[in-house]
């Protein structure tokens, strides 16, 4: 069994919070500012904040956060340059804040801005 996938199943069954199943009118993300129980704010606070620790939850949180933002289906994907696959991938390797980062800017440079 993979470990590490099954740490990350078990903090994200954990978590209080997880990002809809759902999209904004026209399969646009919905942006973290506007959830209301403040959980996923404080995981973007921190990861933001590199003095702050960054929990094994709050890496899941933003994992799924990020993932809901590459689905959206209001963007598209190129398939010459970039694929949505592939960003996929990369994120669920993601382990760390600097591994997130990493996937960011990956984001940042195709135009996606999910902060």
């Amino acid at each position: 069994m993979n470990e590490p996938k099954k740490l990350q199943d078990d903090l994200t069954e954990n978590c209080e919070f997880h990002m809809p199943a759902t999209y904004l009118p026209g399969g646009g993300p919905h942006f973290w500012m506007q959830e209301y129980s403040g959980i996923l704010a404080s995981a973007v606070k921190a990861f933001l904040d590199r003095e702050q620790i960054l929990e094994p939850r709050q890496i899941v949180l933003l994992k799924e956060y990020f993932a809901h933002w590459i689905m959206a289906p209001c963007f598209r994907w190129d398939p010459d340059w970039t694929s949505r696959p592939a960003f996929c991938a990369r994120l669920e390797r993601a382990e760390s804040r600097e591994d997130l980062w990493g996937v960011l800017h990956a984001l940042l440079d195709i135009g996606m801005d999910p902060l």
